[in-house]
C-alpha cells in the first residue's frame, strides 16, 4: 500500500514537472514564430504569448533555474525591446523605463546562459548565437548599404552641373544626415546584439563612430545641436566608455552651453586617459567659439603641456591670443581715450598680441607653406608698431604666394 501511494506521488510529481516544462516549450514555439520584419502587430502577439509562458516558468521552483528558461527568457525580453524600438521609429510613444527593464532582464538572462556549467551550456549558447546572428548580419548589411548609397549619391551631387555650389552643399549635408544616421542606428543595433552575447565588437564600434561623427559634425554645422546630442546619446547608452564618443559629447554640450554635462563627459573621458591632449584641444577650440578666452587658454595650454609637439594646439593658441587682442580693441573703441580703463585694456591687448607671436612665429617656421599666416603675423607687427618685422613678414608672404 505504501509502495502504491509512493508511485502515485511520483506520477503526480512527473506530471507537474511536465506541465512546468511545457511553459518553456510554449515560449520556444512562439519565439520561433516571432519575426520582427513581418510587422509589429503579428510580432507582438507571438511575444506576448511567449512572455506569459516564460514569466510563469521564471517563478516556478521546478523551472526557474532551467538553462532553457534563461535562453528563452532572454529571447522574449529582447524581442520586447525590439518591438518598442519599432514603435518608437514609427512615432508611437513608449514607456522608456519599462523598455530599460526589458533590456536588463534580457541581458541578465543571456548572462546566465553564458555562465552555465560547460556540460549544460553548449546547446543554449548555440541557441543564443542563432537568435542573434541573422539579426546581426541583417543590420550590418543595412548599415553598409546606407554608407554605399551616400558615396554614390555624393558623386552624383558633385557631377550635377544644374546645381549651384550652395545647393550642392545643402544636398550633400542632407544626404549625410539621411544615410549616416541610418547606418549609425543599424550598426548600433549590431553592437547591442554583440553585447547581449557578452562580446565587444571593436571593429563595429569604429564603423558606428565613423557614421556618428559624420552625422554629428554635419548637424553642428547646421546649428541643429539638439539633434546631434540625441544621436550621440543613443550610442553612448551602448558604448559609454568610448573615448572618441565622449569627445563628441563634450563638443556638443559646450555648444549647448551645458557646462554641467560638459564637465561630466570630460571627467569620464579623463578617467579613461588623463593625458588626452585631443580632448583639451577640443575644449579649447569650442571655448574659443564661445569667446570664453580664459577657459580656452587653460585648455590649449594643457594640451601643449601634455604634447609639446601638438602643432594644431600651438596654432590654435596663437590664433586665440590674436582674437583676444582684437576683441579687447573692440572694447577700447567704446571708451574715452583718456580713461584708465582704456589704458588698462591697451596694455592687455599688447600682451595678447605678443603672446600670439610666441606661438605663431615658430609654427609658421615649421609650416612655411601656410602663406596666410605670414600675412597675419605681419598685421600683428603692424599693430605693435614694429615696422622692421612687419616688412619682413610682408616679404615672406609675397615670396610664399609665388
Amino acid at each position: 500500500m505504501k509502495k502504491f501511494l509512493f508511485s502515485l506521488a511520483f506520477v503526480g510529481l512527473s506530471l507537474s514537472t511536465f506541465a512546468q516544462q511545457k511553459l518553456i516549450t510554449t515560449a520556444a514555439v512562439e519565439m520561433k514564430k516571432y519575426n520582427p520584419m513581418a510587422g509589429a502587430d503579428a510580432a507582438k502577439k507571438n511575444v506576448e504569448k511567449a512572455k506569459e509562458a516564460i514569466d510563469q516558468a521564471a517563478v516556478n521552483p521546478e523551472t526557474m533555474n532551467d538553462p532553457k528558461m534563461f535562453l528563452y527568457q532572454g529571447q522574449v525580453y529582447f524581442a520586447l525591446t525590439e518591438i518598442a524600438l519599432m514603435d518608437k521609429l514609427k512615432g508611437v510613444s513608449v514607456d522608456e523605463k519599462k523598455v530599460e527593464e526589458y533590456a536588463a532582464t534580457a541581458e541578465n538572462a543571456f548572462k546566465k546562459v553564458r555562465e552555465l556549467d560547460v556540460t549544460k551550456r553548449k546547446d543554449n549558447i548555440q541557441g543564443m548565437y542563432d537568435f542573434f546572428q541573422l539579426r546581426y548580419m541583417t543590420v550590418i548589411s543595412a548599415g553598409d548599404q546606407a554608407r554605399n548609397e551616400y558615396f554614390k549619391g555624393s558623386d552624383a551631387i558633385k557631377a550635377d552641373k544644374t546645381l549651384s555650389e550652395q545647393e550642392k552643399v545643402k544636398k550633400e549635408q542632407d544626404l549625410i544626415i539621411e544615410k549616416f544616421s541610418f547606418s549609425t542606428q543599424s550598426y548600433s543595433m549590431g553592437l547591442i546584439y554583440s553585447a547581449m552575447q557578452g562580446k565587444q565588437d571593436t571593429t563595429l564600434e569604429k564603423f558606428t563612430l565613423n557614421s556618428l561623427h559624420a552625422v554629428v559634425t554635419t548637424l553642428l554645422d547646421k546649428k541643429e545641436t539638439e539633434k546631434a546630442k540625441s544621436y550621440a546619446l543613443n550610442v553612448y547608452k551602448i558604448i559609454p566608455k568610448n573615448q572618441e564618443l565622449l569627445e563628441l559629447l563634450v563638443q556638443i554640450h559646450i555648444q549647448l552651453n551645458d557646462f554641467k554635462a560638459t564637465e561630466k563627459y570630460t571627467s569620464e573621458a579623463l578617467e579613461i586617459n588623463k593625458s588626452n591632449e585631443k580632448l583639451f584641444f577640443i575644449l579649447g577650440t569650442n571655448y574659443m567659439d564661445l569667446k570664453d578666452y580664459d577657459k580656452a587658454e587653460q585648455a590649449l595650454i594643457r594640451a601643449l603641456e601634455i604634447k609639446p609637439t601638438f602643432v594644431e594646439a600651438q596654432y590654435q593658441l596663437g590664433a586665440l591670443y590674436g582674437n583676444w587682442g582684437k576683441d579687447l580693441k573692440s572694447q577700447m573703441d567704446k571708451l574715452d581715450l583718456k580713461s584708465s580703463d582704456y589704458s588698462k585694456l591697451e596694455n592687455q591687448r599688447i600682451e595678447k598680441y605678443n603672446k600670439s607671436l610666441t606661438y605663431l612665429v615658430p609654427y609658421v617656421e615649421s609650416n612655411p607653406n601656410e602663406c596666410s599666416i605670414y600675412s597675419y603675423i605681419s598685421s600683428i607687427y603692424y599693430i605693435l608698431k614694429n615696422d622692421e618685422k612687419d616688412a619682413e613678414y610682408q616679404a615672406k608672404y609675397k615670396a610664399c604666394k609665388k
